[in-house]
C-alpha cells in the first residue's frame, strides 16, 4: 500500500484476495465519510493494483471490489513499475504493509494458518514499512494483539484479523509521519516463517499426528474440504470435525485395544467415525472419495466397514498413500 503524506491522502492499495478486500473496504468507505471505524475522513482518493489478467474468469475479490464500486484498477502485470523497487521510493510514498501476524514471526505467505497449527494462543497485526524486495521485514511501525479462540478455524481468524487490519490501518493513517519517525527494527532472533500452503499438508499420518495437531490440521486447513487419508488404498476426505471432550471415556474400547494408528470404529450416538491417532482419538461425521458426493458417517459404516472384518478397518496403512 502507498499514500501520499497529505492530510488527506491518496491511497494505492495492492492485494488479491479476501483479507486485502477487507482492507479495501474500510479504506474506501472512509474515502466516502462512512466508514464503521469513529475515525475523520482521512482518504481522499483510492485505487488498486492486483495481479492476475484482466479478462481471467477467476478474477481477484480485489478486482471485483473495484469494478462494483467504480474504483480505478491497475494490472500489476501492465504496471510492475509501481511496486516499489528502492528505499528512497518507499520513503517518499509512505508505503506500507499491513501483516497479519506479530512480525517476526510468520513472515511469509500463510501466517493465519500457521499460527493454528503451531498452536499459538495469540497472534496479532502488524502494520510496517515496505523494504526493497524484502516483504514482512520492514521496520515496525504499529502492531496489536489477537487472542485465538479455541475451536476457532481459519475463516473465523481470518475475518476478525482483517477487521482489526482494517482498523489499525486507519489509527496509523492518521499518524503516520510520527509512526515511521518512531518505527522499530524487527528482532531477527526471533523469525519464523509460513511458507505457501501446498497440497501435501493436509495429510494426516495416524502413526505420527496427535489427537491435538489433528484438530489444529483442522482449523487451519481442513474446514472447508477437509483432511486426506486413504482408506484400502483410495484417497479419502475427512469432513466435519467432532469434538470428544467429556466423551473419551465412552470409548475407551478403542484408546486401549490392540488395534493401531489409524483404526477406525464407528459411533452411533455421536454418529461418527472414530479414527485411533498417535496419542488418542479424532472423529469426523463426513467422509468424501474422490469425485464422489459427500456421506455421513453411517453412510461410510454401512457402505464399507461393514464389508470388512475389524481386524482391516484403518484409515492410511502404510503404503496405501498414492505417491
Amino acid at each position: 500500500m502507498q499514500v501520499k503524506h497529505n492530510r488527506v491522502l491518496s491511497v494505492l492499495l495492492f492485494g488479491n484476495d479476501a483479507f486485502s478486500t477487507i482492507v479495501l473496504d474500510a479504506v474506501h468507505l472512509n474515502s466516502l465519510n462512512r466508514c464503521k471505524y469513529s475515525y475523520q475522513r482521512i482518504v481522499d482518493k483510492v485505487e488498486i493494483v492486483y495481479s492476475g489478467f484482466k479478462n481471467s474468469k477467476k478474477s481477484s475479490s480485489v478486482l471485483k471490489y473495484a469494478r462494483n464500486n467504480g474504483l480505478v484498477a491497475h494490472n500489476y502485470n501492465d504496471y510492475s513499475d509501481m511496486i516499489p523497487s528502492n528505499r528512497e521510493f518507499c520513503d517518499l510514498r509512505g508505503a506500507i504493509n499491513v501483516h497479519p501476524s506479530l512480525l517476526p514471526r510468520w513472515r511469509g505467505a500463510s501466517p493465519i494458518q500457521f499460527a493454528l497449527l503451531h498452536g499459538d494462543n495469540v497472534t496479532g497485526v502488524t502494520i510496517a514499512d515496505v523494504l526493497p524486495d524484502k516483504y514482512d521485514r520492514g521496520r515496525i511501525l504499529m502492531q496489536e494483539s489477537l487472542k485465538i479462540n479455541d475451536r476457532e478455524t481459519y475463516i473465523q481468524l481470518h475475518n476478525r484479523l482483517a477487521d482489526l487490519s482494517s482498523n489499525l490501518l486507519l489509527r496509523a493513517l492518521l499518524d503516520l509521519a510520527n509512526l515511521h519517525r518512531k518505527a522499530q527494527k524487527q528482532n531477527e532472533r526471533n523469525v519464523t516463517y509460513a511458507s505457501k500452503i501446498n497440497q501435501n499438508m493436509d495429510w494426516i499420518n495416524w502413526s505420527e499426528h496427535s489427537n491435538k495437531f489433528i484438530n489444529r490440521m483442522w482449523r487451519a486447513l481442513g474446514y472447508q474440504k477437509g483432511l486426506k487419508t486413504t482408506w484400502r488404498g483410495t484417497v479419502v476426505k475427512l469432513i466435519d470435525f467432532c469434538y470428544l471432550e467429556n466423551y473419551e471415556a465412552n470409548l475407551s474400547d478403542i484408546n486401549h485395544t490392540n488395534m493401531k494408528h489409524g483404526f477406525v470404529k464407528y459411533d452411533e450416538d455421536l454418529n461418527a467415525i472414530i479414527i485411533k491417532c498417535k496419542d488418542g482419538l479424532v472423529a469426523f461425521r463426513k467422509v468424501q472419495f474422490a469425485c464422489r458426493k459427500v456421506i455421513t458417517a453411517l453412510d461410510f459404516y454401512n457402505a464399507y466397514l461393514t464389508r470388512i472384518e475389524e481386524s482391516k478397518r484403518y484409515f492410511g496403512a502404510p503404503g496405501n498413500r498414492p505417491t
